[in-house]
């Protein structure tokens, strides 16, 4: 990675007015007019020329420290002038009038698009003596950026095109060059277009450099794995809140690209094992897709020498042969005979998949052989796995190890984004696949189109394997209409729709749109409509139909998505998206032409179509939302929505709800887009519904909260949610706004029909998360203390499983599943972020779970009674009432593991190393002497049961407990 290219702007900024210090009265009940001009506590600036200028200050509280002086808090607003975007903005307050003190003189802003005002939570602190005359001409401000752009994380195997004005870079740049991990890169029609490289199971960056008139830009690009290779230590905080010290690393060995066992020698090394008694205890649980579990501790070997477990050879083979398909989550849990060490991991793995061959062909069947160089883009919907593979001079492409999912497979033709993409399902038990794409934007064909009139649909991909295709379903196989092209209404609309038909196959229809030279505006309706809603898209069924368009030829935009009917149809059979682009630059001189293409496919079978339509016009009419969303992290640098560590959570997004009242200890980034670019928003409300397609909006206008400004575009930089009362339920919820203001000072609402969804990651539904705290007959069942933003964050069916039992819980998730930078729970957790992961008091063997024996304090009254009940045993005492009490606690939390270990919910159980080990498991006060516990005999452990060293105080249940 070459250095940062860096330049500083500086702006001293000269206050004008300070409108009003607030407060009480001076002693002689009067106020100095010359000092104080009012009440309203704003300052203004006076223009400056310079790229930032400090135009507003708010007052926010004022405290008084004596009789005449008074400390003030003051939001700063701070716009950028300048003709390119900015990061890192930092506003210092230099220098103040005699008898003023800065306390708090440095705001943070982050970034500020260009021309946009941005108002940071971050505030200036002054204290005032208000006996001293306050020269506002000594008020000035030093501010500083940076113009390294931090882009927001990128996935990989994906084309991704960003408008120049989005990521505040001028609009004159000519020239971009790329360094890291991307290599394809294009500046065309104001947009930023490159594609990023497959998964490596870490994170990659790049950096791309553009240049123009104006300077040079530097945008830093992260892009994040989607299947980390990394395994995760499992570290969990004491009840003092220290964590162990020193854990051993894990050396995983044998395992092939993407983490797959693909029959090579497997080997799990410990290295730094303070114990290497570790053959009888230790065990690894291989999970696979519906919670299927396949215990290691058959399969492997161990060598005390090298801390070293192995399967090789037969015992592989068998493994292999035990294995289930597709995505696995391997966790190994090492543990010493005599309980004092125990250390767990997990990582994420896959069991070895098909080989996909691939080819791309012109209409008639015959390859293409243009295309060398050229990459294709594999992405899966649900186990996401992201590969990239080139295409060779005879357009042939192939993937190894492709898991069994519904893929979208993408030609990186950064010319006309997204509009060579087909969807292919590659069966549980398939092998061999053999995909071929359609390639139509070649010159030849093309012209040989136009000459042959409007386009049709035409079949875009098919696909061949040797697995088994789905049971048929008793559904009607009819649909809605068949696709095409439409001929124009008299207003000059123009309809294109693709209607999937064969089982497997990508229908697409190519979408040539003339706009007439003169033309202001093109107006954009996108509708993606599935019959399998709600039956199989709430089953999350295999009959997970794809779609996808992309809009090319606009200015400043490309218009594509691609998605699963199962992700963006869980809450309604219909989604909408609308768009105004002015177009009137470009038709100055001539007519233009907007391309593109839609696609549909019926996946598993041929029933139940889903249709993709795109409605292009030459007029926009009313206020409308062309695009919401979420980002993350939020403005704590906390990342939010969704578990940046899959090791030991399941995916997201994840959306804390509010039954009543609000709580701002997390809040959310939100984003918005509208057209007219030029409407005066007043107000922004939002809805968090289970049906999409009727969302019920609350009052409260988000423009009360932070936000910032600019034309076309709002963006709320905190928000905290309002209460939804309706919004309760055990499926997923739809997030849509709704703007209000006026355009040409007639006063509009924009239609929730027409656009407003709220997506996160290219998610739309989202698992909404309940307070269980306030849950009936929750919250007297809580043990520990409580965390700001609360600390029981938890899917419906989490919360009703708990109200099925009668155990005492504490931490769930945090709010939002907020997390660290490096992906902890903010709760302080590895895991914890999915809502489906709760900590639990031990069976006090007394009927109950109260807090001394069910482990307060790590387990010391369970250690105590534990080490009682040996001395009665050791003495042979005539009575033995704490051995009872032992036995007595055994039996309870053995019957307890026992219940819940083989539930088909249960990913895997934790509970305390030591004592507790020693007592559950083998039935023993030690191992060396062996002295066994009195009618207790060992225990033979449940395979999802694991030991770990900071579950003495409680135990932990780990549930799939999602829609």
């Amino acid at each position: 990675m070459k250095p940062w290219i860096k330049a500083v702007f500086s702006a001293t900024v000269l206050a004008a007015t300070l409108a009003g210090c607030g407060g009480d009265q001076g002693a002689d009940g009067s106020r100095d007019a010359a000092q104080m001009q009012s009440s309203n506590a704003m300052l203004k600036t006076a223009a400056v020329a310079a790229q930032f200028e400090v135009v507003e200050l708010g007052k926010v509280a004022e405290t008084r420290i004596s009789r005449t002086v008074y400390e003030y808090t003051y939001r700063v607003s701070i716009r950028n002038n300048g003709v390119s975007g900015a990061a890192n903005v930092l506003a210092e307050l230099l220098a103040v009038p005699a008898g003023t003190t800065i306390i708090d003189g440095t705001v943070a802003a982050g970034s500020i698009g260009a021309g946009a005002t941005a108002t940071p939570t971050d505030v200036i602190v002054l204290r005032i003596d208000r006996t001293q005359p306050f020269d506002l001409a000594s008020l000035s401000w030093k501010i500083t950026a940076s113009d390294v752009q931090q882009l927001a994380p990128a996935k990989p195997a994906e084309v991704v095109v960003l408008p120049l004005a989005d990521i505040g870079v001028p609009d004159d740049v000519d020239k971009v060059t790329v360094a890291g991990a991307v290599t394809d890169v294009l500046l065309k029609d104001g947009t930023l277009r490159f594609s990023t490289p497959g998964d490596t199971g870490a994170p990659q960056q790049a950096e791309f450099t553009l240049s123009g008139p104006n300077g040079t830009t530097v945008l830093s690009l992260p892009i994040l794995t989607e299947r980390p290779r990394e395994p995760l230590l499992h570290v969990e905080p004491r009840d003092d809140g220290s964590v162990p010290e020193n854990p051993p690393s894990l050396q995983v060995g044998g395992l092939g690209p993407n983490n797959s066992i693909d029959g090579n020698t497997l080997s799990f090394k410990l290295a730094g094992s303070p114990s290497t008694d570790l053959a009888d205890d230790s065990d690894g649980l291989v999970i696979g897709a519906k919670n299927t579990a396949v215990s290691l501790k058959s399969y492997w070997t161990y060598d005390p020498v090298s801390t070293t477990f192995t399967i090789s050879g037969s015992k592989l083979q068998q493994l292999m042969a035990a294995l289930p398909a597709g995505a696995l989550t391997v966790s190994l849990n090492f543990v010493s005979k005599d309980g004092e060490f125990a250390s767990s991991y997990e990582f994420l793995a896959i069991r070895q998949g098909a080989k996909v061959a691939g080819k791309l062909v012109a209409p008639g069947g015959a390859p293409v052989t243009t295309l060398a160089g050229k990459k294709i883009l594999l992405r899966g919907y649900n186990n996401h796995l992201r590969l990239v593979a080139p295409v060779d001079a005879n357009g042939q492409f192939s993937f190894d190890n492709v898991i069994p999912d519904t893929y979208q497979l993408t030609l990186n033709d950064l010319e006309n984004p997204n509009v060579v993409s087909a969807s292919a399902i590659i069966l549980a038990n398939t092998t061999t696949a053999n995909v071929s794409l359609t390639y139509t934007l070649n010159k030849t064909v093309q012209k040989a189109a136009m000459a042959a009139g409007p386009a049709h649909s035409f079949v875009a991909s098919t696909l061949t394997q040797d697995g088994t295709a789905p049971a048929a379903r008793d559904v009607p196989t009819a649909r809605a209409q068949s696709g095409g092209v439409f001929a124009p209404t008299a207003g000059g609309a123009q309809t294109f729709s693709a209607t999937a038909a064969a089982q497997n196959a990508t229908i697409t229809t190519p979408i040539s749109y003339q706009v007439a030279k003169g033309t202001q505006n093109v107006g954009v309706k996108i509708t993606v409509y599935t019959a399998e809603y709600p039956d199989y898209t709430t089953q999350q069924s295999q009959y997970n139909d794809t779609w996808s368009y992309s809009v090319t030829g606009l200015p400043n935009k490309v218009l594509s998505a691609s998605g699963s009917v199962n992700q963006s149809h869980f809450t309604q059979g219909t989604i909408t998206k609308t768009d105004c682009v002015d177009v009137s630059t470009q038709t100055k001189e001539g007519p233009i032409t907007i391309g593109g293409a839609v696609s549909a496919t019926n996946i598993g079978d041929s029933a139940l179509a889903t249709v993709t339509t795109v409605e292009l016009t030459t007029g926009c009419v009313g206020l409308r939302v062309t695009a919401a969303k979420f980002v993350s992290p939020n403005k704590d640098a906390h990342p939010v929505l969704q578990p940046i560590k899959l090791q030991g959570n399941l995916s997201g997004p994840y959306l804390s709800t509010q039954l009543t009242g609000t709580d701002s200890t997390h809040t959310l980034p939100l984003e918005i887009e509208f057209s007219p670019a030029d409407a005066k928003i007043t107000e922004v409300n939002i809805s968090v519904s289970p049906n999409g397609g009727n969302p019920q909006f609350a009052a409260d206008n988000l423009l009360n909260q932070t936000h910032t400004m600019s034309k076309g575009k709002i963006k709320l930089s905190g928000v905290s949610l309002p209460a939804f009362a309706g919004a309760k339920t055990s499926g997923k919820v739809a997030v849509t706004v709704r703007i209000k203001g006026t355009v040409e000072d007639t006063e509009v609402t924009s239609n929730p029909q027409e656009g407003g969804q709220v997506s996160f990651n290219s998610d739309s539904a989202f698992t909404p998360l309940y307070l269980a705290n306030n849950e009936a007959g929750l919250g007297a069942r809580r043990y520990g203390s409580r965390d700001p933003g609360g600390d029981s964050w938890a899917t419906q069916q989490t919360i009703t499983w708990l109200q099925s039992r009668a155990y005492r819980f504490d931490d769930i998730s945090g709010m939002h599943v907020t997390q660290t930078s490096t992906g902890r729970s903010i709760l302080g957790h590895s895991g914890h972020s999915d809502g489906q992961q709760i900590d639990l008091r031990y069976a006090d063997g007394q009927g109950g779970y109260s807090d001394a024996l069910g482990g307060q304090g790590d387990g010391a009254a369970i250690q105590q009674m534990f080490n009682a009940a040996r001395q009665e045993v050791v003495s042979n005492a005539a009575n033995k009432p704490k051995l009872a009490g032992l036995q007595a606690w055994i039996t309870a939390n053995r019957a307890l593991l026992d219940a819940e270990a083989p539930a088909a919910s249960t990913r895997v159980i934790y509970i305390g190393p030591s004592f507790i080990k020693l007592a559950l498991v083998d039935g023993k006060f030690s191992i060396s002497p062996n002295l066994p516990i009195p009618g207790v005999p060992a225990w033979t452990k449940p395979a999802r049961v694991q030991i770990d060293a900071a579950h003495l105080s409680h135990w932990h249940l780990s549930m799939t407990a999602a829609p």
